[in-house]
């Protein structure tokens, strides 16, 4: 049976036990009274549709019946006393009963918020962390390769100053001490390269292979250099640059193809001065 066919038989039934009380000439206080009681029982049943609880809906069937003895006793108090003793205690143990279910189920809803709350900002750290993942390296938190080009097309760094670099013999010694002095390499020069220039975008594009954006050109590339290259010497390892600025119609593929080709004429012609410094 449909909630509406229990609003529509109760409110049948009270306007039966008004018709009733008429033949009976009763007054209006009791009239009243059966309205009321018509309004709770609607009451009851769309909360019962809602909150489908069995504490609850004994709570306010305790409640009802104190409201039907409190009915009752205007047309039976000669017959029976006693209801006139009973409906004021059960429907106040119907109130209480209801009031602590209330409770109950506020709480119940309260931690439940928390609880989404909690996991709303879970996955916003989530989220926040995946993003992280997807546009930084994973070894030196630098920039990765996705974030240049997408960094690039955003910013359009027109006039500004591409740095590509390359990290001599770092095969050698990836082989020669292994994969873990491998990655303490590239996290050395991240951070020699963070620490020069902490306002600059600088990227690792893949491998021993990184790249620095900035306004500032550098005036002193051998002193640069050589600031770079002092963490990395006791690993035989050296430090090639090639600079291009960046030009307006410059797409991102030309400019590292152009800082490239210049990073790989300083490999060249700074191959032996590597050799003479190492034994020196």
């Amino acid at each position: 049976m449909s909630k509406w066919h229990l609003h529509t038989l109760v409110w049948l039934s009270l306007l039966i036990a008004i018709f009733l009380s008429v033949q009976q000439k009763v007054n209006w206080a009791q009239y009243e009274e059966i309205i009321w009681f018509g309004i709770y029982l609607s009451f009851f049943i769309e909360i019962c549709a809602c909150v489908k609880k069995p504490f609850f809906i004994f709570s306010f069937s305790v409640f009802s019946f104190g409201l039907i003895l409190d009915i009752l006793d205007s047309f039976l108090l000669d017959m029976s006393p006693l209801f006139n003793l009973l409906d004021t205690p059960i429907k106040h143990v119907g109130l209480i009963l209801l009031c602590y279910c209330l409770l109950k189920i506020a709480k119940s809803r309260l931690n439940k918020i928390k609880q989404l709350h909690s996991e709303i900002n879970q996955r916003i750290k989530l989220e926040k962390e995946l993003r992280f993942l997807a546009y930084h390296d994973e070894l030196t938190g630098l920039f990765n390769r996705r974030a240049f080009f997408e960094h690039y097309e955003l910013k359009q760094f027109n006039q500004a100053f591409l740095y590509y670099f390359d990290l001599n013999n770092f095969k050698h010694a990836n082989d020669k001490y292994g994969h873990n002095i491998g990655d303490e390499i590239l996290v050395l020069f991240s951070s020699s390269l963070n620490t020069l220039y902490p306002n600059d975008s600088a990227y690792r594009l893949g491998g021993d292979e990184f790249v620095l954006i900035t306004d500032i050109a550098i005036e002193d590339m051998s002193v640069f250099k050589t600031l770079l290259d002092k963490p990395l010497l006791k690993y035989m390892v050296s430090v090639s640059v090639g600079c291009h600025q960046i030009q307006e119609d410059d797409d991102p593929d030309h400019a590292l193809h152009l800082a490239d080709q210049h990073m790989y004429l300083d490999k060249e012609e700074h191959r032996n001065s590597f050799i003479v410094k190492l034994l020196d």
